[in-house]
């Protein structure tokens, strides 16, 4: 008898699983309560106004090579498949880390209060290992936006 898989959730790691099924060749189903996809991760818009939304869920996708299976352009990424099923285009758009001009911004992480935009390359929020993190300190001081 054909191995069929029902996968819970149609958040992230529901449809990563499903699409590594169907990669895979195994047939499998998604179970999924609510109306959308993606679980938590959604953007709610307060307005019309420009910049008035705020990020909700998984608040980062980086252009790197391993996310390709995400965020890729390849018709079998994520980001295209989910598209596919809707029938309408999923459009990313770029992720700003401060509000523009945000000199009132205040940005908090593991209890350390930053106000104004964050020199993320002076690690303010102690990330790197030398600072008593988990992230090697190559990475933090070359900066999120390489």
């Amino acid at each position: 008898r054909p191995l069929h898989v029902g996968v819970v959730g149609a958040g992230m790691a529901g449809l990563y699983s499903v699409m590594l099924l169907q990669s895979l060749g195994i047939s499998c189903e998604i179970l999924e309560a609510a109306t959308n996809t993606g679980g938590r991760v959604r953007t709610h818009y307060f307005s019309d106004v420009k910049w008035d939304y705020i990020d909700l869920g998984a608040m980062r996708f980086p252009g790197i090579p391993i996310m390709d299976r995400v965020i890729g352009k390849q018709k079998w990424s994520l980001v295209n498949m989910v598209a596919g099923q809707k029938n309408a285009p999923i459009k990313l758009g770029k992720y700003y880390y401060t509000a523009k001009d945000g000199p009132n911004t205040i940005t908090m992480y593991n209890g350390i209060r930053v106000v104004g935009n964050v020199n993320w390359k002076e690690d303010p929020f102690k990330f790197s290992k030398s600072r008593g993190g988990n992230v090697p300190d190559d990475y933090v001081t070359t900066g999120p936006d390489v």
